[in-house]
């Protein structure tokens, strides 16, 4: 009997030897970068000036610089933002594929045709209308970088349809650039 204990003991002795664990660790860390509010600021608005009541059809290039709508659009630098015009003068009528047909009123119920072409909208990074980027501002929504000044700007051309005839008064509609962080 002596013998069985002592045979139980060693193995009792030998089965149990602690608690060992092996054990390693890492730590990492939690990052967030806060963006800067994206600002969007329209410097002009698309000028056909005065017109007279004969056929015609002025048009206006994106970046002439004095009658064409400029925005100008300040975010986080070196970030990137998609482009959209997310109104053009209410009364799209559809087109044909590359040009889309718009229209501004007089508040008399009046309006006059505009349509922008696929060019008719273009980015830069900086005021000066150079190293532009053309897009379509019917369809397009183009990513642009922000570069080191925190500002990129915009432009927007189109063509102004008046009919012989055309109601005397001052035409409006809106026009809206919406910007937004990738």
């Amino acid at each position: 009997m002596k013998k069985l204990l002592t045979i139980t003991f060693i193995l009792l002795l030998f089965s149990y030897s602690g608690e060992v664990f092996a054990q390693d660790s890492d730590n990492t860390t939690a990052d967030a970068r806060v963006l800067a509010d994206i600002t969007v600021t329209a410097n002009r608005g698309l000028n056909f000036g005065d017109l007279t009541a004969t056929a015609q059809t002025p048009s206006i290039s994106p970046g002439d610089g004095t009658d064409d709508a400029q925005f100008e659009v300040e975010a986080d630098e070196s970030s990137s933002v998609t482009l959209e015009f997310t109104q053009l003068p209410e009364g799209a009528s559809g087109g044909d594929g590359s040009t889309f047909t718009y229209y501004i009123e007089n508040g008399a119920g009046d309006d006059m045709e505009m349509t922008f072409a696929a060019t008719d909208a273009a980015w830069t990074n900086n005021d000066t209308f150079t190293g532009e980027t053309s897009f379509d501002p019917t369809s397009a929504t183009p990513t642009a970088t922000i570069d080191g000044d925190g500002t990129i700007y915009v432009w927007l051309g189109g063509d102004l349809a008046v009919t012989s005839g055309q109601a005397s008064g001052d035409y409006t509609g809106t026009i809206t650039l919406e910007a937004t962080y990738n």
